[in-house]
């Protein structure tokens, strides 16, 4: 800001706004005192103040409280001598900060990557017990559901389990029924192996819902991959540059 009467004063910076606030605050409360003043825009971005130099001693006390009500800090007067060295700090501040903002955030997309992508080696390990294997997008199809009605119908095996990919829930089931059948052949008792309608029951009960339950996965792992296909097809054809060379 620059009045009429302001052109033959010998102006001289006084501050540097680093931040969109400061560069709001800051002007904003020379302006309220009337006190002349100018601003520049640098090549980094920072918004330097400059005031008639027999304005200098008031600016300087309207910026420090200013500083002190806005930011609770001490407001650092700048001069000729001491402007380039406070945009040097202020680049080497914004190079920290963003150095620091990066990190974090790679560190996060490789994790997603490991957690999207596992290894082969634990593949297998992770398909057996029932957690979320890697799955190409040509596997990602709905299984149907009645196979698992039809392996848990056999008594006692956990099939319907091992079908719905819930193997970790089917060891117990097989194990408890082995339990059941070796108590039976030993003391011949009829009710040892009743006991082998408790996990028929669970398999009758769950596999179904396990395969569902897989089948809304899929579906929502589908839909990712589709919105995915639409954001690639849209980012390469809004570089016809690249697709020219």
């Amino acid at each position: 800001m620059t009045r009429a009467g302001d052109e033959g004063l010998d102006f001289s910076p006084v501050g540097l706004c680093e931040n969109p606030m400061e560069s709001e605050i800051f002007p904003a409360a020379l302006r309220d005192k009337e006190i002349p003043h100018r601003t520049r825009w640098d090549t980094d971005g920072n918004l330097i103040l400059e005031v008639p130099r027999e304005w200098r001693e008031e600016a300087i006390r309207v910026l420090r409280e200013a500083a002190k009500v806005f930011f609770a800090e001490e407001y650092r007067a700048l001069d000729e001598g001491t402007l380039e060295a406070a945009r040097q700090a202020a680049a080497e501040r914004r190079r920290r900060h963003a150095a620091e903002q990066a990190e974090p955030r790679a560190a996060d997309e490789n994790e997603e990557e490991e957690e999207e992508e596992p290894s082969n080696l634990f593949r297998s390990h992770q398909s057996l017990f029932g957690e979320k294997p890697f799955v190409p997008s040509s596997a990602l199809r709905p299984r149907p559901v009645w196979p698992a009605w039809a392996l848990a119908a056999i008594p006692g095996l956990g099939l319907g389990h091992v079908y719905a990919g819930r193997a970790r829930v089917a060891l117990p089931l097989m194990l408890f029924t082995a339990t059941c059948v070796a108590y039976f052949l030993w003391a011949e008792s009829v009710w040892a192996l009743s006991l082998i309608l408790i996990p028929w029951a669970v398999d009758m009960g769950f596999a179904a819902y396990h395969v569902k339950t897989r089948n809304r996965e899929v579906e929502e792992l589908r839909r990712r991959a589709l919105e995915e296909e639409r954001k690639l097809i849209a980012e390469i054809e809004g570089r016809p540059g690249e697709n020219d060379g």
